[in-house]
């Protein structure tokens, strides 16, 4: 599923310098995305939820959230691999969002 693969840590390096030079790398990070309160942030399955929540926020979407909320392979799927199947599939129409944020 998605593009999730093992490549050698020399290919990556490369390709990651090769992609902040064109100014095409994000970084999401932060210690304790997991953590129990007092934390308060979200977990990864519960950024993973919101994200596609977020996608099937429309009314006609609602029942398949619902539907695909319930099965054992969505409540199992980790969250990047949820991430990268959305970046397959709209991560182009999402660079101007990001490009706000800088």
């Amino acid at each position: 599923m998605g593009r999730l693969r093992r490549i050698r840590f020399g290919q990556f390096l490369t390709r990651l310098r090769r992609e902040a030079a064109a100014g095409r790398v994000t970084f999401l990070v932060g210690a304790g995305v997991s953590m129990l309160p007092p934390t308060y942030l979200p977990s990864g399955p519960r950024l993973r939820d919101v994200a596609v929540r977020a996608l099937c926020g429309m009314p006609q979407l609602r029942a398949e959230w619902r539907r695909l909320a319930a099965l054992p392979r969505y409540r199992d799927m980790v969250p990047e691999i949820a991430f990268q199947s959305i970046d397959d599939c709209i991560g182009e129409r999402l660079g101007p969002l990001f490009a706000m944020l800088h």
